[in-house]
């Protein structure tokens, strides 16, 4: 993970407790990932809104920049040739088995953020990948051994892969939507 986006976590994580929002970093990550990787008919603002149960007036202006910075990030690093997208997680420090509930909080909030698309027809590629997604979204790591931090990071580099692919693929869709000449 690029320590950039591991050490936002904590900041990330601290103005939601002032806030009183029980949601993680991770899971409003996953989600602003999952509404830019879906044909969304909400905008960021309303799936926040749906997911946190929480009025955008109610907001602190440090809270709404925040997420804000953090949605303009997520469709640069999506949209790059580059290929630099990265989850936010917890750094490494903290024990395996809290960051894989973390990532499952992450995986809970991307198919949310895909599911505020609506019905859409996705590629037989696609529909494998959510239906992984759906599956590490249940997943708990045991005791905390190599094999599960190689496990862990296996998940993280499947699912940074597998969300640039599922933005890409509804990039394409839309331009194949537009009516030529627009």
């Amino acid at each position: 993970m690029d320590k950039s986006e591991s050490s936002t976590y904590l900041p990330f994580s601290e103005i939601l407790q002032a806030e009183k929002i029980s949601a993680t970093p991770a899971e409003i990550h996953g989600l602003l990932t999952g509404l830019l990787s879906s044909s969304a008919r909400f905008t960021p603002q309303q799936a926040l809104q749906e997911m946190l149960g929480q009025a955008s007036a109610q907001w602190t202006p440090e809270f709404a920049r925040l997420l804000s910075d953090t949605l303009k990030k997520v469709q640069i690093d999506l949209s790059s040739d580059e290929l630099g997208f990265e989850l936010l997680l917890p750094d490494d420090e903290m024990p395996v088995r809290e960051r894989a509930s973390h990532l499952a909080d992450w995986c809970q909030g991307f198919l949310f953020g895909i599911g505020l698309g609506g019905e859409k027809k996705h590629s037989k590629q696609a529909q494998e990948i959510l239906r992984d997604i759906q599956s590490i979204a249940q997943l708990e790591a045991e005791n905390g051994g190599k094999a599960e931090e190689q496990a862990y990071f296996e998940l993280v580099e499947f699912l940074r892969v597998a969300a640039q692919l599922l933005y890409t693929e509804n990039e394409l869709n839309k331009r194949q939507e537009k009516p030529c000449g627009n």
